[in-house]
């Protein structure tokens, strides 16, 4: 399997006559290596889900025609199911009351490894796609992503937000849905951090939505004055996001 991804390659972008039959040839690979990562990321073995995962994203990024196909063979039902188990599995050892030190490591490392491939596989198909953006609206999923936020864990932290930058793009109606689930209550204690990037990614979510619910913002005291401050930070980057 690993041979023939491998094999992969982009059509090379000389003469048209050349471009179009690799481009052919490319998308015959990809159809065939899409249904053996989907069917991989159904096994049980963490570390095969999280390679496959990982091997989606990168054939993801920057690729509209993947992109499409990987939405048209129902990739991201089978990517939520991932982050759904291991929402469920955080949930238990809550539960359970299980100390940190008495849960394995090594799994929890691969599991989180897994959830931030499924994340930028789903980054990469809502960056573009209005439709898959409607769709997770309209099941809730942006709610789960919002609890990712919360996640202690980093990566997870970021590829959700990212997420949420783009579901933040949707129409207007699908964003009444984002704001009323509490996603500018989630961005603002990101904003309380301390984490720079964070704080940068929550304020690109916040712009998406600012056009049509500047006042919803400007309602809630403690994200306005976190924007404010931003505002005269160090970081330009932040300085610029915040205006």
């Amino acid at each position: 399997f690993f041979f023939f991804f491998l094999m992969i390659r982009r059509p090379p972008r000389s003469t048209h006559c050349i471009s179009s039959a690799a481009s052919d040839v490319y998308k015959r690979q990809l159809q065939w290596i899409l249904p053996t990562l989907i069917h991989l990321l159904k096994e049980e073995n963490d570390r095969m889900k999280t390679q496959a995962a990982g091997i989606l994203a990168s054939l993801l990024q920057d690729r509209p025609v993947f992109q499409k196909m990987a939405a048209d063979a129902g990739a991201l039902k089978t990517l939520w199911q991932i982050i759904n188990e291991f929402e469920e599995k955080e949930e238990e050892v809550k539960a359970k009351q299980v100390q940190a030190m008495e849960v394995n490591e090594l799994q929890m490392n691969s599991r989180i490894s897994l959830v931030y491939n499924a994340l930028q596989s789903i980054v990469f198909l809502t960056a573009s796609n209005e439709e898959i953006r409607k769709s997770m609206i309209e099941k809730n999923e942006h709610k789960l992503l919002l609890k990712l936020i919360e996640c202690p864990e980093q990566k997870i932290k970021i590829a959700a937000c990212n997420c949420i930058i783009h579901l933040a793009r949707a129409e207007v109606f699908l964003k009444g849905q984002l704001v009323g689930a509490g996603v500018i209550e989630a961005l603002t204690e990101l904003l309380a951090g301390t984490n720079e990037e964070l704080q940068v990614l929550a304020l690109s979510a916040l712009s998406n939505l600012a056009l049509e619910y500047q006042e919803d913002i400007c309602k809630n005291e403690r994200c306005f004055i976190y924007i404010i401050n931003l505002a005269k930070s160090k970081n330009s980057t932040l300085r610029y996001r915040s205006i």
